[in-house]
């Protein structure tokens, strides 16, 4: 709860073994909805705002041996309801007009991820874990994230680690770095909101 923002989620989750426990399924289920209602100058002022949002995720962890564990993990979020940002606006030049265009995103989105993992206990007392997840939306964004850590025992009370993380991902079918007044003729969607642009990072 916040002053412009209150969200309520709740869900299930179910865990089975197989196999002498070297075989683990997982499914976890929630929903959750958000009310906006933005404290800001423009079209979204006072406005009492909805998203809602089902998530459903599938895991499968495998013993591959006493010192290796895999694991695949599949979730699918539905998403509808407000999803812009109504305190991103850009200002438009139309002849001698100026005008500001707030962020407009559809109502609905559908995203997809797929991670895999591997968590590897090493005889050093150390154990390493790399991960890689792909994820891709109908909103046309594509991402790849790649994860490696490294956990080392220190001492009977110490552990240390490493960590190095590589994302990157393309920008939305309607993300522009400036909104122009050519797109608000050809284009039924508009956002400038960095989230949704080019992005890669380590």
């Amino acid at each position: 709860d916040e002053p412009d923002y209150q969200s309520t989620t709740a869900g299930f989750g179910y865990s089975r073994d197989f196999a002498q426990r070297c075989t683990t399924f997982d499914l976890y289920v929630w929903h959750g909805t958000d009310r906006i209602s933005p404290i800001t100058v423009g079209a979204y002022q006072n406005a009492n705002l909805r998203k809602d949002s089902t998530s459903v995720r599938l895991s499968l962890a495998q013993v591959l041996s006493k010192h290796s564990v895999a694991s695949l993990t599949f979730e699918r979020v539905d998403v509808f309801g407000f999803q812009s940002n109504p305190y991103y606006a850009d200002l438009v030049t139309q002849a001698e007009d100026l005008a500001y265009v707030t962020d407009g995103n559809p109502e609905e989105r559908h995203r997809n991820a797929l991670t895999g993992r591997i968590d590897q206990w090493l005889p050093i007392r150390g154990a390493i874990h790399p991960s890689v997840r792909l994820y891709s939306d109908d909103w046309g964004v594509r991402s790849i994230t790649a994860d490696l850590s490294y956990a080392q025992h220190l001492g009977p009370y110490l552990i240390g680690g490493l960590r190095a993380r590589y994302y990157a991902q393309n920008a939305s079918l309607w993300h522009r770095d400036r909104v122009t007044s050519q797109d608000l003729e050809t284009m039924t969607y508009q956002t400038i909101d960095f989230k949704f642009d080019d992005l890669t990072s380590t």
